[in-house]
C-alpha cells in the first residue's frame, strides 16, 4: 500500500496538483463554472438591463460606486453671467441645497 492510497483512504480526499492559473480552478464539467473566470473567450453581457449588471458584477459597481461619491462631493455654485460674481443667497441655492424634504444635495446627485 502506497502513501498515496493510505492517505486517500484514511482521509477520503486525493492531494492534487498546485493550482498555477485560474483556469485550473474551474472544470469545464463543474456545476459551479462562473460566468466570467476561466474562459478564454469573449464574455457578452446583456446591456438592455443595466441596473442587473451593476448587482452582479462587483467591479463595475465599485467603479459607478466611486463617480458617484466623487460627484456628489461637488459644491453647486451660483455665478452672475454679467460679472462673474458667485451669487450667496438665491431661491434656486435654498432649491438646491434641500431638493426634497428626505435627502440633501449630496444624496440625490449620488443616487
Amino acid at each position: 500500500m502506497s502513501n498515496l492510497s493510505f492517505w486517500n483512504a484514511f482521509f477520503g480526499t486525493e492531494i492534487k496538483k498546485p493550482i498555477r492559473h485560474i483556469s485550473d480552478l474551474f472544470d469545464t464539467t463543474s456545476a459551479y463554472q462562473h460566468d466570467f473566470y476561466g474562459k478564454k473567450t469573449a464574455v457578452w453581457l446583456d446591456t438592455s438591463k443595466p441596473f442587473k449588471a451593476y448587482i452582479e458584477i462587483p467591479e463595475l459597481r465599485t467603479i459607478v460606486d466611486k463617480k458617484a461619491q466623487m460627484m456628489s462631493n461637488g459644491r453647486p455654485r451660483l455665478i452672475k453671467e454679467s460679472d462673474g460674481t458667485e451669487v450667496d443667497s438665491h431661491w434656486v441655492l435654498a432649491l438646491i441645497k434641500n431638493p426634497n424634504p428626505l435627502q440633501s444635495w449630496q444624496d440625490v446627485i449620488y443616487s
